[in-house]
């Protein structure tokens, strides 16, 4: 699923990038584009992106994104809670249980995190 959502997002983005090309080639402004596609969304945006699903092309990309970090967290999980090597990562486990205790400390006390969706 995480493969045909990749290819799917990738196709729509290359589409668009033929109609608002980025500033510099091969280096598309995510944040620019996004906003773009936002108002495209709204109605005004250039004629060629009329047909563009936005709404269904952006929980796309928030999926493509946590799929992401959920493969570099399961990678992380095998190098230092299971202590496999499978990857390669080349961790210091003990410096990044260190770290990791830390931060953790650190938000445990001082920080309040929120979240918010918008659809």
């Amino acid at each position: 699923m995480a493969e045909k959502r990749r290819k799917e997002v990738v196709e729509e983005v290359e589409r668009i990038l033929k109609v608002v090309p980025p500033a510099q080639y091969d280096s598309p402004n995510l944040e620019d584009l996004f906003t773009l596609l936002d108002l495209a969304s709204l109605g005004t945006a250039p004629l060629a992106l009329s047909d563009l699903d936005w709404p269904r092309l952006r929980h796309n990309v928030m999926g493509m994104i946590a799929e992401a970090f959920q493969w570099h967290e399961y990678r992380l999980q095998r190098e230092v809670v299971h202590q496999e090597h499978a990857f390669g990562l080349g961790l210091n486990r003990e410096m990044f249980l260190a770290v990791l205790d830390a931060w953790t400390s650190y938000l445990r006390h001082r920080a309040t995190i929120t979240s918010h969706y918008a659809e």
